[in-house]
């Protein structure tokens, strides 16, 4: 991880999208999202469906999302 790096980490159904969504209007001077969330959503994957060379073709910073206990250890 980098200091730039930004993590969503919720337990499963607990308001991993408001997260996004809320961290998408901070990070853009308050600007809401247009219609279509869809490309955002593809900048902001789960990172543990993508691993170490999904992050490659993302976009700095990176935004990642995921369900993994902060305590449990990486696995890729």
């Amino acid at each position: 991880a980098q200091p730039d790096d930004i993590f969503i980490l919720t337990y499963p159904k607990s308001g991993t999208t408001w997260m996004q969504v809320i961290l998408y209007t901070l990070m853009n001077d308050g600007k809401a999202f247009d219609d279509d969330m869809g490309d955002y959503f593809a900048r902001t994957p789960f990172l543990d469906t993508v691993g170490e060379k999904g992050l490659k073709n993302m976009h700095k910073p990176y935004v990642m999302k995921t369900h993994i206990p902060f305590n449990r250890p990486c696995l890729f």
